[in-house]
């Protein structure tokens, strides 16, 4: 099975004045291979309804050999940069958020900014699991309103298929690998309206991955005394309590942002959340009392919570979807592991 069409928006298809603040342009990358629930009940105790209906995730992308998270990331940013009408020399900054990185060192912007040619930009990674990606937006917004930075490209990028334990179908049921990308201008003004971001120590054990990121060498007793790492490298998550604080933080989050900034929801034109599972998605909805979720866009049925890349995936599928039109107000919201949660408000 082939991916979804992710047509480029090439530069002369857009207008000619270009917009003085805002998201130029959206972009999106998934690996080669797409595997289906059948697939995997062929090897786990599963099937495509057991899945469907806890998570809502019927297909999930994975990358193969060939496809790192620097490429990934990339490709999501090349046709996000075409979209806006952008050449990569105009780039001021560049945010990559992710937590499967393919190397410690250099940073994954760095291997990033290489492939593009973005040879001027500041550039650096974030880590906030499935809230990166609004945590690498605020960060770029941030140091867009204090630095001379107009431009920046903002990546989400995972290969979280590498980090699972493929015999547990509490958890490798759920995962996808993918990225997507925003170009933000943000100058005269900025495009974002509120911010509401939080991270809660206290309850990382929740989703973690408490292996060791770096291989166990031997060092010498008379330099350090190193104890062995025995901590299992696989991604582990407590299902229950996850859904319980995910559902009340992304309701809370949101009601926070929408006070804030002096907005309605019945003014919120599409609200974007983190594709992590389908059931949490409707139950903060639900709560917000929004019945009707034509304006909410959801893909994890396609593309599973591919984490940091979930919400730029998902906002670009909605702008080539024609989903969205200069002016629109935009709620993103997500929840991840660290504990971390929040919600952004953007004019698109």
């Amino acid at each position: 099975m082939n991916p979804p069409n992710l047509s480029v928006i090439r530069a002369g298809d857009r207008p000619r004045e270009m917009p003085e603040f805002g998201i130029l342009g959206t972009g999106s990358a998934l690996p080669r291979r797409a595997v289906s629930n059948e697939e995997l009940s062929k090897f786990l105790d599963t099937s495509d309804e057991w899945i469907a209906e806890r998570v809502g995730v019927r297909l999930r992308y994975i990358a193969d050999a060939d496809e790192s998270t620097a490429q990934l990331g990339a490709l999501a940013g090349e046709r996000a940069l075409e979209a806006s009408g952008l050449e990569a020399s105009d780039i001021d900054l560049l945010v990559v958020a992710t937590v499967t990185p393919d190397q410690p060192l250099p940073s994954t912007a760095s291997l990033i900014q290489r492939r593009l040619g973005i040879s001027r930009a500041m550039a650096l990674d974030v880590n906030a699991a499935c809230s990166g990606f609004l945590f690498g937006l605020a960060t770029a917004a941030g140091l867009q309103k204090i630095g001379n930075f107009r431009n920046a490209l903002v990546i989400g990028t995972e290969t979280l298929s590498r980090t699972l334990d493929w015999t547990d179908r509490q958890t490798c049921v759920l995962f996808g690998d993918g990225a997507g990308a925003v170009v933000l201008r943000s100058a005269p003004t900025t495009p974002i309206l509120g911010v509401d971001l939080h991270t809660d120590g206290t309850k990382g054990e929740l989703i973690c991955r408490p292996g060791p990121a770096f291989p166990v060498v031997a060092i010498p007793e008379s330099i350090v005394s190193q104890p062995p790492r025995e901590a299992s490298p696989f991604v582990q998550m407590q299902g229950r309590e996850v859904f319980k604080l995910a559902v009340n933080a992304m309701v809370d989050s949101i009601r926070n942002v929408l006070e804030s900034s002096e907005t309605e929801l019945s003014e919120v034109a599409l609200f974007v959340p983190h594709q992590s599972n389908r059931r949490i998605v409707e139950a903060v909805y639900r709560q917000l009392g929004l019945e009707d979720l034509s304006r909410v866009v959801l893909n994890i049925d396609r593309v599973a919570n591919t984490s940091s890349a979930s919400i730029p995936i998902a906002l670009d599928e909605a702008a080539r979807a024609g989903r969205l039109k200069r002016g629109d107000l935009v709620m993103l919201s997500a929840v991840g592991a660290g504990f971390t949660w929040g919600s952004i408000l953007i004019r698109w």
